[in-house]
């Protein structure tokens, strides 16, 4: 910003293009002052609650805030306002509180889904199914719902043969995490799949 400054400067043929230079230079410093101490201040952001976290829990609220502190310094360096540079900083101080927050849950290491069918024409749908939780009571069941070749099922039983689908939604409760990667999933004992709180069944249904 200074070489620049200096060299508007020294082209300027008037008072007013002097002035001009002098005010982007100055523009310029603010600028990078804002970026200065915005990084200052993330750096030293540990998040509403750090100080309670136990040893491991800090451990992972840092390698958290270490990705979002990197994230923030690149964006920062982009940014051509100080407006932007405080709003990118109140959303960086956000997500370190998310992290934080998230630290202190208990991660469930399995959700096992049990769904009990008889898979014939004419049988009962289940409106229910059994959710457990490693640690327990981390987990339950929320809601399911059915559905063949992509439409959903309204009947009471399997009228007809062919793929059922199950779709079970998992409710977890306070203080507990599912971690994507971590938690392993287990339908009727089988490995499964969790996607926003969701779990699919598939039931084969016999014919008559």
């Amino acid at each position: 910003a200074k070489s620049d400054a200096d060299s508007a400067i020294g082209s300027a043929g008037t008072v007013a293009e002097v002035n001009s230079a002098v005010a982007a230079y100055k523009a310029a410093v603010d600028l990078n002052l804002a970026k200065y101490n915005a990084k200052a201040d993330a750096a030293a952001y540990r998040g509403a609650g750090y100080d309670d976290l136990s040893s491991a829990q800090k451990t992972e609220a840092d390698a958290a805030i270490a990705t979002l502190k990197t994230a923030f310094d690149r964006a920062v360096a982009s940014k051509d306002t100080t407006a932007a540079i405080n709003t990118l900083l109140a959303d960086y101080k956000d997500d370190v509180d998310e992290a934080v927050a998230t630290a202190k849950l208990t991660k469930l290491t399995e959700i096992a889904v049990t769904l009990a069918a008889t898979a014939e024409t004419g049988a009962t749908i289940p409106t229910t199914a059994t959710v457990t939780s490693t640690p327990a009571n981390g987990a339950a069941f929320g809601s399911i719902s059915w559905a063949k070749d992509g439409q959903a099922v309204s009947g009471t039983t399997f009228a007809d043969a062919g793929t059922y689908t199950a779709t079970i939604t998992v409710t977890i409760a306070e203080g507990y995490a599912f971690v994507n990667g971590a938690t392993a999933v287990k339908v009727n004992g089988r490995d499964g799949t969790m996607t926003d709180s969701k779990i699919e069944v598939t039931v084969t249904v016999a014919g008559p």
